[in-house]
């Protein structure tokens, strides 16, 4: 028994081998993915800032900790992605992996078809925090902070979201 799980095991990472050659390396894989060797240290980091716009002129803002505190605070990062700006040049190279596995792509791909959901959860979240439900749109703005020190160097683009559109504001 133990030899076939042991042959099982060494089948499964010789066909890994052959996926990653031909296809990239999936991720989970059943050893680690690889990663790109860095020479430097980052000097600065981007983070969202949610802005809850009101149509008397008030604008809240809020963190991604209070946006997103319902989720586990290990998958706010990938649940922010979903509402980085939206690329000019959105055209992404078409692989075999994502026919095979097209729930690869989910998250931050089809974004535009999601526009009302989004929306609707956006305007639950500001009669959450804000108690309000006037809401007319929300504005992330990706600001990039500097290590160490952590001051605002920048902006990164805009993600708007309204009741009837979703779009990117560059800055």
């Amino acid at each position: 028994m133990k030899m076939k799980v042991f042959f099982l095991i060494l089948l499964g990472l010789c066909l890994q081998a052959v996926v990653i050659h031909d296809q990239g390396e999936p991720y989970p894989a059943i050893w680690a993915p690889g990663f790109v060797a860095s020479e430097s240290a980052p000097t600065s980091y981007t983070k969202p800032e949610f802005r809850f716009l009101f149509p008397d002129g008030d604008v809240e803002i809020f963190e991604t900790s209070q946006i997103l505190e319902m989720f586990p605070s290990g998958a706010w990062g990938k649940i922010a992605d979903c509402f980085k700006p939206i690329a000019e040049d959105d055209a992404r190279p078409e692989r075999r992996l994502y026919h095979v596995l097209p729930g690869v792509r989910f998250g931050s791909y089809g974004r535009e078809q999601r526009k009302p959901e989004v929306w609707r959860w956006f305007q639950s979240q500001a009669d959450r925090l804000c108690d309000r439900e006037d809401l007319i749109a929300v504005e992330v703005h990706w600001i990039e902070y500097s290590l160490p020190g952590d001051e605002k160097i920048g902006s990164n683009g805009v993600y708007k979201v309204g009741n009837t559109r979703a779009e990117s504001i560059s800055n």
